[in-house]
């Protein structure tokens, strides 16, 4: 019986666990059903010169986005170590 206390307590501590992350984790904002780093590399993927329209649309969604997007790009920040570091 006391193992299966054990095994019990053990899988509630990982549930535990792994609720927590999901809810502490920063949500990724979302605008018009696309996620800030999907608009971010439609930006990345389209040149000035190619469609200033297209790209103003881009850049419109994530200023929506303003002040939920500013959390998400901190923690991809420190996430992302710089090439010159290696």
């Amino acid at each position: 019986m006391k193992r299966r206390h054990k095994i019990g307590l053990t899988v509630l501590a990982i549930a535990i666990a792994a609720a927590a992350v999901v809810i502490l984790s920063p949500s990724e904002p979302v605008y018009e059903g696309k996620t800030l780093t999907e608009w971010l590399s439609d930006i990345e993927a389209l040149s000035f010169p190619d469609n200033y329209r297209t790209n103003r649309t881009r850049v419109a969604a994530i200023e929506h986005m303003s002040a939920d997007a500013v959390p998400f790009l901190l923690e991809q920040i420190r996430f992302q170590p710089h090439a010159s570091q290696f």
